[in-house]
């Protein structure tokens, strides 16, 4: 029972982490939503936080992961920023720019297999391709441009994307919730960081405990009438 339960939340979880995926919508450049800040020309920085939002929603994405102190990373840059540039001053395409800053981003980093930098992907929908031409301006916007779409993606179960990319995805996004838990009870009551971290894992032992029960209440197979 407590195996079918652990099953049960461990594809709730998931659950979670695809919605930000699915259905997505394209953006109409002709008709933002009241509010909206407009897009900006500039390279979008992602994060572990904003990763699965930002990529969800319907646009194909130039991803280049990065570090501050690589000397190719810099030398190109300029570059870069023209790409993001040319894209998001034409949203008709539906491409945005974004970039990675691996010393900070280590899990992203892990889940897209970064070995060297800089590394640049396309991320289409569900899909994922390695740009592996010759770093250039134009080479990078004609694979953005549909050059992706003559090689192979990276298998799915293997791919960022995939099961396990996005069940990496989420026990970061779960991580960086609690550390931020962990921070705002310590910055609250002026406890101590073990006595703050006790209370969190307390509380999240009876949520936990909590869940399993009402999971087990609503999977046990109901009993037939004669």
């Amino acid at each position: 029972m407590l195996q079918r339960s652990f099953l049960v939340s461990l594809a709730l979880c998931l659950m979670v982490h695809f919605s930000a995926y699915a259905s997505p919508k394209k953006n109409d450049p002709k008709k933002d939503p009241p509010g909206r800040k407009p897009l900006g020309l500039q390279v979008i920085e992602l994060t572990s936080l904003n990763f699965a939002a930002s990529v969800g929603d319907g646009n194909v994405w130039l991803i280049e992961f990065y570090t501050p102190m690589c000397h190719h990373c810099k030398n190109f840059s300029p570059q870069y920023a023209n790409i993001a540039a040319s894209f998001h001053s034409s949203p008709h395409e539906n491409v945005r720019v974004a970039k990675v800053d691996c010393t900070s981003e280590r899990a992203l980093s892990r889940r897209f297999d970064i070995t060297s930098v800089p590394s640049f992907f396309v991320v289409a929908g569900w899909s994922v391709y390695k740009f592996k031409d010759d770093r250039s301006e134009t080479n990078l916007m004609n694979f953005v441009r549909g050059g992706y779409k003559k090689q192979e993606p990276i298998p799915f179960l293997a791919s960022p994307m995939g099961p396990m990319g996005l069940l990496q995805g989420t026990l970061v996004y779960i991580g960086t919730r609690l550390v931020g838990m962990l921070e705002w009870v310590q910055a609250s009551s002026g406890v101590s960081p073990v006595l703050a971290a006790v209370i969190i894992c307390g509380l999240g032992i009876f949520g936990g405990m909590v869940s399993i029960v009402l999971i087990t209440i609503l999977t046990a197979p109901k009993a037939k009438n004669d």
